[in-house]
């Protein structure tokens, strides 16, 4: 005949078996925090330069390039798609559109040297006198972003714009912006006095939400034990 023994209830465990018991959870809980903090490093980052490209078409994935017509002398117009891909001699690759008051040029410094006060493997927003170029990157998802944009070269105007709002004038850096599904994000080079290349470096990192959830979810798990217990 079998016989069933019949199992302890929590509040019956031994001292050592209740700690062991604390010890897994505090374990579990690790492991999630570990989970989410591989979640963020892993989180996917959209890099201007990196991801730049003359054959993949315009939009490129969530980059844009074109121009935004000025609008009481700001870059406030409607977004305007650069249409023509060509290369600069002595240079690198390039979107471009040339239109009074309109569009400029987006290129890479292919070279192994500076040229027109770029570095090579960045690109340029040029914003020659009467002229706006305009980086544009469109949200895939909703999500917090880290967003960061560092200008040199030239002394055209900058202008960084999320939707309708301003951000800055200026380099920019925010390590919590939250965007919707669709939400863009604007950097414009505009009005040089002179020749207006201006060196452009744009990095987007989208951190998942689901990381945060995560988190919650080992506290969750935490609390529900320490209920049982006390019960």
């Amino acid at each position: 005949m079998n016989h069933k023994l019949p199992l302890p209830s929590p509040n019956r465990l031994c001292s050592p078996c209740r700690t062991a018991v604390c010890r897994a959870l505090l374990v579990l809980s690790a492991t999630f925090m570990l989970i989410t903090y591989q979640a963020k490093a892993a989180a996917t980052i959209y890099d201007f330069a990196t991801d730049f490209s003359t054959t993949s078409g315009n939009p490129n994935g969530a980059w844009s390039y074109g121009y935004k017509p000025l609008i009481d002398n700001k870059p406030t117009g409607a977004f305007v798609a650069l249409s023509v891909n060509d290369s600069i001699p002595n240079a690198g690759r390039a979107w471009g559109y040339y239109e009074p008051g309109g569009g400029g040029l987006v290129w890479m410094n292919e070279m192994s040297y500076d040229q027109y006060n770029i570095a090579p493997g960045h690109l340029s927003l040029e914003g020659d006198p009467g002229n706006t170029t305009t980086a544009r990157w469109t949200a895939p998802t909703s999500d917090y972003i880290d967003l960061a944009v560092a200008f040199g070269g030239s002394g055209a105007a900058r202008y960084i714009m999320l939707n309708d709002t301003l951000l800055a004038e200026g380099d920019y850096q925010n390590s919590n912006l939250y965007v919707n599904t669709g939400d863009t994000i604007d950097v414009t080079a505009y009005g040089a006095s002179a020749y207006g290349n201006t060196q452009t470096d744009i990095t987007i990192s989208v951190i998942p939400e689901a990381t945060t959830l995560t988190l919650l979810g080992a506290g969750t798990l935490g609390l529900v034990f320490r209920r049982k217990s006390k019960a």
